[in-house]
């Protein structure tokens, strides 16, 4: 029979779960002891079940923080009574550490994972997301040294994972290098790994066609942070379609769009040269633009006339039929100030078109005009 005077200080609802957890199997001291105003309802019930499991004093002591929540409680007491030592238990006894934090150096504690693998993942820099690639690791198994490649708090998760996955395609730790670094975002990795290990889609992905692995030195010309990871693709690709370095060196400079390069590429596919292809890798010009140059060199124009469309497609951004307009009135010996005046002009290109077929009609039909100009 509880004393009055000492539950004087206690609800009857107090009073009714003490004489409940009494019936349990505590004792009076431990039934009052988890009534402590202190605790809040999820960390007396962990205290609670710390009594009735007959946890020691030296373990309770150690879950018994109000500093700690109910959850992070529950898996400090969870690693007691399954029997991990205390001692162990004191590594993720920590309240840097969140409840989901303290799970997972758990679950590598009870997987029996040695001293050096706790010290890696037993950070609190670590987010659990990070900590769930680095136990990927241990549970495979892999070299201190190889885990210490990616568990590094400054990488995201995402990081990590690739990383970890260029780990497990047996890239050498000089290939991981290549792109173990924080200037490259996890999607840019992925492009990188992709070109040093290549990818068998075969068994993944049946219907869509497995990466080529490709030389170290091709995989430098994209292996840079100020391409996005579509350039990356772009020119990877280029490679598995057959193009050869020097072709992709053109190709390969971050101030052209994906666009761009598949212009590029389809011409180095259509036949160009390397030297044709240059007449035009221009990033100021518009992929529309590079395609009609593209087109011209196929069609065997000079050379001249290329380089004549690009500089007044540059000069003042015609649209081609305009561009094509503005040649075809020099090349008929129209004075270039004047056509300068049209192109110019704050006029639509509409209007634009009808002056330059205005103009060059004009001197189709006056012979004295024509005289005059040769003339000139």
């Amino acid at each position: 029979m509880l004393s009055t005077e000492r539950c004087s200080n206690y609800s009857e609802q107090q009073i009714k779960e003490i004489e409940s957890d009494i019936k349990a199997g505590m004792t009076e001291e431990q039934a009052f002891y988890c009534q402590r105003p202190c605790y809040t309802f999820p960390q007396r019930c962990q205290i609670r079940l710390a009594f009735s499991q007959k946890l020691t004093k030296n373990q309770i002591a150690l879950l018994d923080n109000t500093d700690f929540s109910g959850d992070q409680m529950y898996q400090i007491r969870t690693g007691l009574v399954g029997g991990i030592p205390i001692e162990k238990v004191r590594i993720y006894a920590d309240q840097r550490f969140t409840d989901i934090q303290m799970h997972m150096i758990r679950n590598c504690i009870e997987k029996n994972a040695s001293s050096e693998y706790l010290k890696i993942i037993a950070n609190p820099e670590f987010t659990h997301e990070q900590m769930f690639v680095i136990q990927d690791g241990i549970e495979k198994k892999l070299p201190v040294e190889k885990i210490k490649l990616y568990a590094k708090p400054e990488f995201t998760h995402a990081q990590m994972r690739e990383i970890f996955e260029g780990i497990l395609s047996d890239l050498s730790i000089h290939q991981i290098l290549i792109y173990a670094k924080r200037e490259f975002n996890s999607e840019q990795m992925t492009q990188i790994r992709w070109g040093l290990s290549g990818f068998d889609t075969s068994k993944s992905f049946p219907n869509v066609n497995s990466i080529k692995k490709l030389a170290e030195e091709e995989v430098l010309l994209y292996a840079r942070p100020e391409f996005t990871k579509d350039q990356m693709w772009k020119i990877r690709e280029c490679f598995e379609h057959g193009l050869v370095k020097d072709e992709v060196s053109i190709i390969a400079n971050p101030d052209f769009s994906e666009d761009q390069m598949y212009v590029m590429e389809e011409a180095y596919s259509s036949g160009l040269t390397i030297k044709q292809v240059e007449l035009f890798a221009d990033p100021r010009l518009t992929p529309e633009q590079m395609d009609h140059c593209c087109h011209k060199i196929l069609c065997e124009e000079p050379e001249a006339d290329v380089s004549l469309y690009k500089e007044v497609a540059l000069q003042y951004n015609l649209p081609d039929e305009l561009s094509s307009e503005y040649i075809n009135a020099i090349k008929k010996g129209i004075p270039k100030k004047k056509l300068e005046l049209i192109a110019k002009s704050d006029t639509t290109p509409e209007q634009k078109m009808f002056l330059f077929h205005m103009i060059s009609n004009a001197k189709k039909s006056n012979p004295h005009l024509q005289a005059k100009e040769k003339g000139r």
